[in-house]
């Protein structure tokens, strides 16, 4: 399995034991969030490992995310969510605002 591949899976597998919707209830470890009390559920994040964590997201929340945006240098398609390819530390500026998505 190549390096990109193992660590995407890692990642994903991190988010999948680690956070899941239950009747309505985010459960983060032993946090409980109920979902019900809030109107939009935004997903943001940065980095390499932001794309496999929202993909993950899209598939445990499902219907629920309002909107979405991450921006990373190694993007992989969601469905929901909005990804923008971008460097780091700071943007680079010939390719930011590239939509993947």
């Amino acid at each position: 399995m190549s390096s990109r591949r193992n660590r995407i899976s890692t990642t994903q597998n991190v988010v999948s034991n680690s956070v899941s919707v239950v009747d309505g209830v985010l459960l983060i470890g032993d946090n409980k969030i109920d979902l019900e009390q809030y109107d939009e559920i935004i997903v943001l994040g940065g980095g390499n490992g932001s794309c496999p964590v929202a993909a993950r997201v899209e598939n445990i929340f499902q219907d629920r995310i309002s909107k979405g945006l991450v921006t990373t240098d190694d993007p992989v398609s969601t469905d929901q969510i909005t990804v923008r390819r971008d460097g780091h530390p700071i943007p680079c500026r010939q390719v930011s605002g590239t939509e993947v998505r």
